[in-house]
């Protein structure tokens, strides 16, 4: 993996949107990459939202929904990781 996908290798909160119909992002995949995002913002929060009726251009597709994740991630209180 990159070196930002390395465990730790990211020092923030991370929201990964995927549609659920994406014919590119199979469930193996879209499970590697979740897992790859969460060993590399621990301790942060990686939080997955699977998009329902949406294939591969959410932003076309579901720009609402999509929308409402994107508010709702930056409403968050900022997080601050210790410098390693």
């Amino acid at each position: 993996p990159t070196v930002a996908l390395q465990p730790g290798g990211i020092h923030c909160p991370v929201t990964l949107a995927v549609g659920a119909l994406d014919p590119w992002l199979t469930d193996a995949r879209r499970d590697r990459l979740a897992a790859a995002l969460e060993a590399a913002t621990s301790p942060h929060p990686c939080t997955v939202h699977e998009l329902a009726g949406v294939a591969h251009m959410a932003p076309e597709e579901a720009p609402d929904h999509l929308g409402a994740i994107i508010a709702a991630m930056l409403a968050r209180p900022p997080q601050h990781t210790p410098k390693r």
